[in-house]
């Protein structure tokens, strides 16, 4: 039999719910539920046709647990992510929630985690991924070559560097871009150009009401705002291939290896376009697709815009996870730019 959720069930069980709720908050609940569910999936596995008690957790069975996230040599297991901290973090409150306590503790579980992470690195680093380098925000000089490019460039490379902007201007994640399909992406006649977003992480509703975006033109007046030359660099793509930021998305889902694939065809592409090695980044740092939503962050915060606008834009339920995860740890390294001050400018208070 299956493991149901009871609890809430109980009398004061939808009481308790909500009072839950109110201290916990819902985007690291939104994080942790998809661990859980790899928890109960694999207690329902359970042994020659035997389930395991899903309430039940000792190391020896958490190590079992981990084993099938890792896989076997050679082979990628039911994860790829490397932070088995934070799944230990997601069923020991899963088990709190549920009047177990705590039971994943210990140097055994934290030995554990750290084996976990090593062998993880090296699968990723097996299958030519990287691993284990300090991702950082891109710097202005990414946003100014794929502009100078983009003015110029033709084909597939006016493609690539057009997706590559509108992620940079949107803040978003790889599986979003993947997400995008023919006509998502339009510039009306007030010059706003407007995104559909039909893919997000912790926004499942937008797979069948798709969110919407609209960001507006830089001033009239002004044709070198950064946000105006980067909008005809939209129109030359448009104009070319009308179903252009469908491109990611006919190339691999948004959801293949949870993003991982999106995510590392854009990473090539950037590092492509952009010599890394000319942005002059510190000694083990390195750029990625998701680089663009550290910088858009850092770079408005940078500027002192609006808070509230900026969670808004890059879809985050609480500002605190914005600045804790986004900001703070590049906030004293990240210089002011005026390029990318001018490209975020509709997000200051009004």
């Amino acid at each position: 039999m299956k493991y149901s959720h009871a609890w809430s069930e109980r009398p004061g069980g939808a009481g308790a719910a909500r009072l839950r709720q109110l201290r916990r908050p819902q985007a690291t609940q939104d994080q942790y539920d998809p661990f859980v569910k790899l928890w109960l999936e694999w207690n329902d596995l359970g042994h020659l046709g035997q389930p395991y008690d899903p309430m039940l957790a000792t190391p020896d069975k958490f190590e079992l647990f981990a084993g099938w996230l890792l896989g076997a040599d050679g082979e990628w297991g039911r994860s790829r992510n490397k932070d088995l901290n934070m799944i230990r973090s997601a069923l020991n409150r899963f088990f709190d929630d549920n009047q177990q306590g705590r039971p994943l503790k210990g140097t055994d579980v934290a030995s554990m985690v750290t084996n976990y992470r090593g062998l993880m690195v090296a699968k990723k680093v097996a299958a030519g991924e990287e691993a284990d380098l300090h991702r950082v925000p891109c710097p202005e000089a990414a946003l100014l070559t794929l502009i100078a490019l983009g003015q110029s460039a033709v084909g597939e490379n006016l493609s690539w560097i057009a997706n590559l902007l509108l992620q940079l201007i949107g803040w978003f994640r790889a599986d979003t871009m993947a997400g995008l399909r023919a006509g998502d992406v339009t510039i009306d006649n007030f010059g706003h150009l407007n995104v559909l977003i039909r893919h997000m992480k912790f926004r499942p509703a937008y797979r069948t009401q798709p969110g919407l975006m609209t960001i507006p033109p830089g001033p009239a007046d002004q044709p070198l705002h950064t946000r105006n030359v980067v909008f005809a660099i939209f129109r030359r793509a448009m104009d070319a291939d009308p179903s252009v930021f469908s491109m990611i998305g006919r190339r691999v889902s948004p959801t293949a290896t949870n993003g991982a694939a999106a995510a590392q065809l854009i990473t090539d592409k950037l590092r492509e376009l952009v010599d890394v090695k000319s942005l002059n980044l510190p000694v083990g740092a390195t750029v990625s697709s998701h680089s663009f939503r550290e910088m858009g962050a850092t770079a408005a915060a940078k500027a002192g815009y609006d808070s509230i606008r900026m969670a808004a834009h890059g879809h985050w339920r609480e500002i605190a996870t914005m600045f804790n995860s986004y900001i703070k740890p590049f906030l004293d390294a990240f210089p002011f730019s005026l390029v990318l001050a001018e490209l975020n400018d509709f997000l200051r208070s009004t």
